[in-house]
């Protein structure tokens, strides 16, 4: 079962087509952190990121709860060692997709078209951590 986020607008994760929720916003803040350009993140920026105000053992008990809701609810889309987090080799990102399509010298005008018409707006559109 493929997964896609779809972060070029409001973020969406989609499985087989269908869209799939996360309740809690900082478990679905971390993913979208970890999805967007620049590839794996450190540990310690994650945790200053999401958790600043905490000492780092509550910090990292609040990302480890964060990445065990990302799992049960949605499988294995986070992959990670105690340096650093990314996402996990199969989950498809849209935005990798239209940078991949940009980097050819002659992109499938049809697939360039495609991934386009799926944009849906600026990264993370609407993307907020405040209560």
């Amino acid at each position: 079962m493929p997964v896609r986020l779809e972060l070029l607008g409001p973020p969406r994760i989609l499985r087989d087509g269908v869209v799939l929720a996360i309740a809690r916003r900082r478990p679905r803040a971390v993913l979208w952190r970890l999805a967007a350009p620049g590839g794996r993140v450190a540990r310690d920026e994650v945790l200053a990121t999401f958790w600043p105000d905490l000492e780092r053992p509550m910090a990292l008990q609040q990302l480890r709860a964060a990445l065990h809701t990302l799992r049960r609810a949605r499988g294995p889309l986070i992959d990670g060692d105690d340096a650093a987090l990314g996402l996990s080799a199969d989950v498809a990102v849209d935005w990798r997709t239209l940078d991949r399509l940009r980097a050819l010298r002659a992109p499938d005008p049809t697939a360039l078209a495609a991934c386009l018409d799926a944009v849906q707006g600026e990264l993370l559109a609407g993307v907020t951590l405040a209560a």
